[in-house]
């Protein structure tokens, strides 16, 4: 009986966990609908889209050159959420909105 109890309250935290694939996928999607609302002088800096929302609470997605620029690399350009440690999955997509890189923890 109490190990049914733990994973009944351990249930909740995998369900709200999203899988790379699937954030992948909706990163790409997000990324297509931002680009078309961001100003095109601020998309090629390479702007955060997302950061713990549109669906995606437990990742940040932020746009990226491939291959990285200096401008990449700079914190104030990056998604907060993932500089302040509140968010460790990333995807990174490049200004044509394909994938770059992800990472889960």
């Amino acid at each position: 009986m109490r190990w049914i109890l733990i994973a009944f309250l351990l249930s909740p935290a995998v369900a709200l966990a999203t899988s790379e694939t699937t954030a992948k996928e909706q990163a790409v999607a997000i990324c297509k609908q931002q680009k078309k609302t961001i100003a095109p002088e601020k998309w090629e800096k390479g702007p955060c889209i997302s950061n713990g929302q549109n669906g995606l609470a437990d990742w940040v997605v932020d746009v990226a050159h491939a291959p990285r620029t200096a401008i990449d690399d700079d914190p104030s350009n990056q998604c907060s959420a993932f500089v302040e440690k509140k968010i460790k999955n990333f995807v990174e997509l490049d200004t044509s909105c394909n994938v770059i890189r992800s990472q889960a923890k």
